[in-house]
């Protein structure tokens, strides 16, 4: 295997790891959507996962597509692209 993709669901960073650590030779590439809609609506290729993070970050939009990230009072959150 040379690229392993995720879709739809936030990935725990312990498990990132351990991918990384087991399979160093094989890509990672999270991605991120409603299930409702699409599998996956942002992407993110990962080669180091931080000791900080407890999940990894929801990645970049896929072209031409635009996300919007809304907190418990339905208000945008802030977006920050890995």
């Amino acid at each position: 295997m040379r690229l392993l993709i995720t879709g739809s669901e936030a990935v725990q960073a312990s498990a990132a790891r351990i991918w990384r650590k087991q399979a160093p030779h094989c890509a990672l590439m999270c991605g991120y959507g409603l299930t409702e809609t699409t599998i996956s609506a942002t992407f993110l290729s990962v080669d180091d996962v931080p000791a900080s993070w407890s999940t990894l970050p929801l990645g970049t939009p896929v072209p031409n597509t635009e996300i919007a990230v809304t907190g418990p009072d339905n208000q945008r959150l802030p977006l920050v692209c890995g």
